[in-house]
């Protein structure tokens, strides 16, 4: 029995702990990790949150707004809310319905109600936007950026002209918000 003991004392004794592998695969990936994290592109979109005493907190708003809705449906766009016809027609906008051209959504057209809108109620900061079920989500994503700033040409004939606009920019080269405060709705 004593050889049983001793052997164990001597085998736990005699161990020691290798941390050489470890510490080099630590110092492999430190570098790995920090080259990966370099290459990612880190993107920020910055939204606005809506104010807590928005309505009835006794401020003065800045300029009228309207409350505006955006709706992707299969066949186009809709605008919606009250006082938007009259802010189209005033500005010899389209809408507020927004048909497909050539088969795809005319993105064109939207910003240029969309600019309609924003020149007849400057106080206008956003929109509601409900896209119908079954939609793409690349359609959402690019309504809310087409809505993000103000490009250089408010008429855009097509998605060619949409794509060469350049967003205004003012004294500080900062661009110019259009309808950056979008929230989203689920649509029935």
């Amino acid at each position: 029995m004593a050889s049983i003991a001793h052997r164990r004392a001597a085998s736990t004794s005699d161990m020691a702990l290798n941390l050489v592998p470890l510490m080099n695969l630590v110092v492999c990936l430190i570098p790995m990790v920090l080259a990966g994290a370099a290459l990612s592109p880190v993107g920020v979109v910055e939204t606005q949150a809506p104010r807590l005493c928005s309505f009835g907190c006794g401020g003065v708003p800045d300029a009228p707004a309207l409350a505006l809705s955006v709706h992707i449906g299969p066949d186009g766009f809709r605008l919606s809310g009250p006082g938007i016809e009259d802010a189209l027609a005033a500005q010899a906008a389209p809408g507020p319905q927004i048909p497909k051209r050539a088969g795809r959504l005319d993105y064109p057209a939207l910003y240029e109600a969309l600019a309609a809108v924003k020149a007849q109620a400057p106080g206008t900061h956003g929109f509601t936007l409900s896209a119908a079920p079954g939609l793409p989500y690349t359609d959402v994503i690019a309504v809310m950026d087409l809505a993000q700033v103000k490009l250089s040409a408010d008429r855009l004939p097509d998605a060619r002209a949409l794509r060469a606009a350049t967003p205004l920019r003012d004294a500080q080269g900062v661009p110019e918000p259009l309808l950056p405060a979008v929230r989203l709705a689920v649509a029935d």
